[in-house]
């Protein structure tokens, strides 16, 4: 492949692009409830309280208990 001659450009953003715009500092894009993140336990959700962990492995389980019924499923059928 032969390169193609023309003017050298710097390595920035393309011209047209956005890439050359700065964010000012000390500003978020979202609102002021956003810093305070995700809140899993607070007194006034109704409900069961599950860590992450117990989601996870609650889920696995179900999944490895239908696959198994999957399977048995196909061995007593044939």
């Amino acid at each position: 492949m032969v390169p193609r001659a023309g003017p050298a450009r710097p390595n920035g953003p393309p011209p047209g692009s956005s890439g050359g715009l700065r964010r000012r500092p000390g500003r978020s894009l979202a609102g002021p409830r956003s810093q305070q993140g995700a809140q899993f336990y607070t007194e006034e959700m109704p409900g069961l309280r599950l860590s992450p962990l117990v989601v996870i492995c609650i889920s696995i389980g179900f999944i490895l208990f239908v696959t198994v019924l999957h399977v048995v499923g196909k061995v007593t059928r044939s």
